[in-house]
């Protein structure tokens, strides 16, 4: 399977392009922003849509990639996990909420990582920004997944908390089930797979991740790190 083929023929190219040059013009003009906002997410559910039909015809191809991603994924949650733990041990506060992000930048491992641009038209880290921009991208608003909390450290354990402990200990729904059926996919995974705007190829080569984290006292504190 050729993914970088695929994922520059014409018609995502031209979607692509819309995108960014609507997402470029966001908040010129606050009357038009909110039409704006919406025709760029229709945009990207028919990106996602034709990027999924023609990717997922090729599974067996992506598995190491799968794996490798949600295994990454894991340990930025545990990482996330364990930040929450140590601020509130550190402060003593009750009070502590973390989220997770992709990196901003577009994604090393990408297979158009090496492309800078299309053309003049539009750059790969322009669409990067547009896909992950939280006011726009209305599934991605609160980040990737549940927010950790002091509350989830006390009442379930990390497995819990991303969903492989238990009855269920994969989450491959809409992938080949026999094909996947030992991968113990976390809930997150299914989430960004499932329930957002992101196709398959624009998560699924990340490996570097954000954690922000706020502390509501009588200040506030954030902490940003990969």
């Amino acid at each position: 399977m050729d993914i970088a083929k695929i994922l520059t023929c014409c018609e995502i190219q031209e979607i692509e392009q819309r995108i960014c040059r609507l997402h470029g013009c966001l908040f010129e003009s606050s009357e038009e922003t909110e039409i704006l906002i919406l025709d760029i997410r229709h945009l990207m559910k028919r990106r996602r849509k034709l990027i999924n039909n023609a990717i997922m015809k090729h599974q067996e191809d992506l598995l190491p990639d799968i794996v490798e991603f949600n295994e990454a994924l894991k340990n930025a949650f545990r990482e996330t996990w364990n930040k929450v733990g140590e601020l509130q041990s550190k402060y003593g506060y009750e009070d502590i909420e973390a989220s997770l992000w992709f990196d901003t930048d577009f994604p090393q491992k990408h297979p158009l990582s090496g492309v800078s641009s299309v053309g003049d038209k539009y750059s790969y880290q322009a669409l990067w920004e547009a896909l992950t921009d939280r006011d726009v991208h209305s599934e991605y608003k609160c980040g990737i997944g549940n927010r950790v909390n002091a509350l989830h450290l006390a009442d379930e354990t990390f497995d819990e908390f991303v969903g492989v402990d238990g009855a269920t200990d994969n989450w491959n729904e809409g992938l080949e089930a026999e094909l996947t059926k030992d991968l113990h996919l976390i809930m997150p995974f299914h989430n960004l797979f499932e329930h957002t705007g992101f196709a398959i190829t624009d998560f699924l080569y990340v490996r570097d991740f954000r954690i922000e984290v706020e502390i509501e006292t009588d200040f506030s504190y954030r902490y940003e790190g990969k």
